[in-house]
Parts: structure tokens; sequence; C-alpha cells
């Protein structure tokens, strides 16, 4: 038994397990980001559109402009478009890298909870569920509400086991909270992390005794500061308040929306005019999810507990009322869960078998098995489905992909000027919604398939489609006749 031991242990697997391990990570993290979530569904929704469409509208040198709602995430945005023009990529690649970050700090948050086996596990799960790919490739700021909870989280449990300089931890504090108070919300899902900290005895007394009476300035100016900040955007943008909270978004009919969240967790199909791909957690990831819940409820006195427990408090309203992004507020939570139901997982299974290497082997390979199973399902679920569901691809428009680039005049309507004149601005093109705007010199022209119409002394010569059933006719190229 002793040889045998001392051969897993000396093995190079063994051995370099956690690099082996991180190396992968970090290959699937940008594998499964950068080249799924941007070929696919690989078009803009219209909540893209209307999210490019604010950022070019922000002021930066306006004090109104940078208090606008999610401003931190539309500057990054239109940066993106700056550098790279406008575009499927330049819309995507704000969230994209934002997703990125986002599951290096849930590693590291897991890490420092539940360890490294199951941070990486998690990680793994995490970044191939099906709704964490479509709010990564989706070029709207609903990735910031996995990304700060996840930062407030990973902060706090910093400072709480004085890991790192306390000033530079304050610094990142005030920072996340300054996004935090930026982007809707994000205050039900802070204050729950607060709540639960100060509910919890021992979290209660490490902030007392550890942070506040040594560190009083800094506390209360974090404090203050977060205050003024609230105020301040409130009372230069009148209507900030309600978009914060989700006043602006409520649905006062709590059976419908039940049955709405039903649907989102348990039905296999996507009705209506949804984007987002039903479950929004695979079957194997909600079974571990659960195995979590139960985890902590037998753990119930541990600070994960509390935390947890009242984040799921908080959640309940958002849920029967169904505001508007809600499904952004559970996210932090479930992958929590699910790392706690892993963590319970592998353990029962240790403690049946502590000392048998053989049994702990087969118990390394029953997870890569259980992890392998569930990763391939969810990617292979996603791409399937954004592919070759009509109710999901029908949802994302690929006109940016195939519009010509050898004729740079467009001609669009009304509804569509504002987002297709950032063209004109970015991409080199002339844009305009009337035809009497073009010169008499005017030899080619495109029009989008809104204003196509019969012009006269103009022939269409070419159709630019896509691979739609219904609607395939994005673009028409007129030339003047005789030319």
């Amino acid at each position: 038994m002793t040889d045998y031991k001392n051969r897993v242990v000396n093995s190079f697997l063994y051995k370099y397990r956690y690099v082996i391990g991180y190396s992968v990570l970090a290959l699937i993290f940008i594998s499964v980001i950068f080249l799924v979530a941007l070929l696919l569904p690989g078009g803009v929704t219209n909540g893209e559109v209307n999210s490019v469409v604010k950022s070019s509208q922000i002021n930066i040198w306006s004090l109104k402009g940078l208090m606008t709602v999610d401003a931190p995430y539309r500057l990054l945005q239109m940066l993106a478009i700056r550098i790279f023009g406008l575009s499927t990529f330049s819309i995507k690649i704000t969230s994209c890298l934002v997703a990125l970050a986002s599951l290096i700090l849930t590693f590291l948050l897991v890490k420092e909870w539940c360890g490294e086996k199951i941070a990486i596990i998690s990680s793994l799960i995490t970044s191939t569920c099906s709704y964490f790919l479509f709010i990564s490739q989706s070029g709207t700021p609903d990735i910031l509400c996995l990304l700060l909870p996840m930062a407030s989280l990973l902060i706090g449990t910093y400072i709480i086991k004085e890991k790192g300089n306390l000033y530079l931890l304050s610094a990142l504090l005030l920072i996340t909270l300054i996004l935090s108070i930026s982007t809707p919300l994000c205050i039900y899902v802070l204050l729950s992390i607060l709540v639960g900290a100060f509910l919890h005895p021992h979290l209660r007394y490490l902030f007392i005794n550890k942070i506040y009476k040594k560190h009083r300035i800094i506390t209360v100016s974090l404090v203050a500061l977060t205050i003024v900040l609230i105020a301040a955007h409130a009372l230069i943008n009148h209507s900030y308040l309600l978009a914060f909270f989700g006043i602006d978004s409520l649905k006062l009919n709590p059976l419908n929306n039940l049955k709405e969240i039903g649907n989102n967790f348990f039905i296999f199909t996507t009705s209506g005019s949804s984007s987002v791909l039903n479950p929004v957690i695979g079957l194997g990831s909600l079974v571990i999810i659960v195995l979590g819940i139960y985890n902590q409820i037998k753990n119930h006195q541990s600070s994960i507990s509390y935390i947890l427990g009242v984040n799921l408090v908080f959640c309940i309203p958002l849920i029967l009322l169904s505001v508007k992004g809600f499904q952004d507020t559970y996210l932090p939570i479930a992958i929590l869960l699910l790392s706690s139901g892993i963590d319970c997982l592998l353990n029962s299974w240790y403690k049946l078998f502590p000392k048998n290497p053989y049994a702990r082997t087969l118990g390394l390979v029953l997870t890569l098995l259980l992890v392998s199973s569930i990763t391939i399902t969810n990617l292979t679920t996603y791409v399937y489905s954004y592919l070759y569901n009509p109710v999901l691809a029908n949802q994302f428009s690929e006109d940016l992909n195939i519009l010509p680039k050898d004729v740079k005049t467009i001609l669009v309507s009304d509804n569509e000027y504002d987002f297709y004149k950032l063209l004109g601005k970015y991409n080199g093109y002339n844009v305009s919604t009337s035809i009497s705007d073009l010169g008499f010199n005017t030899k080619k022209f495109i029009a989008t398939t809104k204003y196509h119409r019969d012009f006269v002394g103009y022939d269409i010569t070419r159709i630019i489609t896509n691979d739609r059933i219904n609607h395939s006719n994005r673009f028409y190229v007129y030339q003047k006749s005789n030319y």
C-alpha cells in the first residue's frame, strides 16, 4: 500500500496536477470565451444594438454623461468601437474581456472558500454554462452583475483574512463600489453580502475588531463616499434610482413570473422573442446546486451559509416581481452553490474511503467523467441551439458581417439611423435616411431591407442575403441605370 502511495505521489501527473489544471483551465477559458462566444451566435441582438446606441450618446465631457447608468461599461464599449470600428467583434469584445476577468475572480474566490480542486472544477463548469456564455458574448452590460459581486466577495475575503495590503484592497473595493453604483440591481447583491456578513457572529467580530477599530477612517470614508456617489447620481440623473433599484422594469404578476422562472430552469425549449437558451443552468449543474443548498443547510453555522442564505432571501422579491435582469442577480449565488455542491460530493466520497488509495483514484476518475460530461453537454447544447434553433437564431442579426465593403453609401430608415450613423463615423460609410441627400454623381448605393423600394434612375444589381429562412434579404445594391 505504501509503495503504491509513493508511486502515485511521485508521479508526474500528481506532482504537477495544479500546473496542468491551471494551464488547461486558462486554455479553456480563452477558447470558450473568444472562440465559441464570438463565433456563436455570430450576430447582434436588438438589445446589443440599443446598447451601442446608448454608449455612443454618452458625453464624456459632461458630468451627467459620466453618471449615466452602466457608464463604465459603455465607455469601454465605445473605446473598442473607436479602435476597431463598428463590427460584431468590437460590440462584443468588452463583454468577453469582462467575462474572462469574472472567471478569474470566480476561481480565486472559490479557491479561498473551498480550495484549489473545487475552484478548478467549478470554474470549468461555469465557463461552459449556456447562460454564462450568452452574457459573455452579449454586447450589453449584463456581465457586470457577475464581475462586481465576485470582486466584492474576493476583496472582502482578502481583507478579513488580512491577505495583502489593506490600503490597496481598500482602493480596489472603492473602485468596485463605484462600478456597482453605476450598475442596476447590483445593490441587492452587495446589500445581501453586507447583511450576511454582519449577521454572522465571527465575521461581525472580525470586522469590528480587526477592521473598523484599527482602520476607522478608511471604513467611514468608504461608506461616506458610497452614499455621496449614490446621492450625486440621483441628483444629476433623475431616472437613475428607478433603474438602479429595478423599479422601471417591475411586472406585478407573481404567478406568471414564477411560471417564467420555472421555464428558465426546467423547460428545454425557447419560445417567443427570447434570445436566452433554456434552461439557463444545465440539468447536471442544477443537481449539484441542489446538493450545494443541502450542504449549506447542513453547515448553517458557517459564514458562507450566512452570506448565501441572505443572498437567496434578497433574490426572492426579484424573482416574484420579475425584475428585468434577475437572472444576472442569481448567477453569482448559483456558481457559489455549485462550488459548495462539488465540495460536498468530493468530501463525502473521501470520508467513505479515507485511506484507500484505489478508492481515491476511482473518485478522481469519476470526478473527471462528471466534469467532462457536464462541460461537453453544456457546450454541445449551446453550439447546436444557437446554430439550428430558429427561435434563437432569428434573434441575432448578421447585417454587420455581410454588409458590402465595396460600396460606401448606404440608405437606412429613421429607426436604423442612430446605429448605422456609427458606420459613417468609424467605418467610412456615407449614411443617409433620404435619397435626396445623395449627390447627383452617386453611381452606387446600398439600401437596407427596411428602406428598400423602387428608385427612379437606379436598378438593383445585387441582393445581399443571410442564411435565415425568413426575412433573408438584408441589403440591396443599387446602380445608376445605363452606367
